[in-house]
């Protein structure tokens, strides 16, 4: 089985770019940050990345090419329900953005157009009157 590579930063997980000539099966492999990636094969030169945190739990998942991510990608909370959707073309946001909270419920769209922000929309929530009292009183 020929394998290409691809770097990840070692702090974040962040997959920077697939490097080298892009021709494996699927396979898992374990990053020296300790994050284990299994690797499956899609279609064509597309592979879905799985980066699974310590604990075994799946952190994200990342479509990707040799171009990089092209596709949706998807991050999840500890307890594995889903945080967030971001589509990408070329490595950059390209697409609708969705995101939830810890408890499920949706609070966030936007859109991006060749990495650039072109739409936002976030749910209104209830700010408990001494919090808000408490951050404006610190704007003055």
């Amino acid at each position: 089985m020929e394998k290409g590579y691809y770097e990840m930063d070692g702090d974040t997980g962040e997959m920077k770019e697939l490097k080298g000539e892009v021709n494996f099966n699927n396979f898992k492999t374990e990053h020296p940050s300790g994050h284990e990636v299994e690797v499956e094969h899609l279609y064509d030169d597309t592979y879905l990345f799985t980066v699974f945190k310590q604990n075994g739990e799946i952190e994200r998942e990342e479509t990707v090419t040799k171009d990089g991510k092209n596709g949706l990608t998807k991050g999840f909370y500890e307890d594995g329900s889903i945080h967030y959707e971001i589509n990408f073309k070329n490595n950059k946001h390209d697409g609708e953005c969705h995101v939830w909270n810890e408890e499920g419920e949706y609070i966030q769209f936007c859109e991006y157009e060749d990495g650039e922000l072109k739409s936002l929309a976030i749910k209104e929530v209830e700010i408990p009157p001494l919090l808000l009292i408490n951050l404006l009183d610190k704007k003055q």
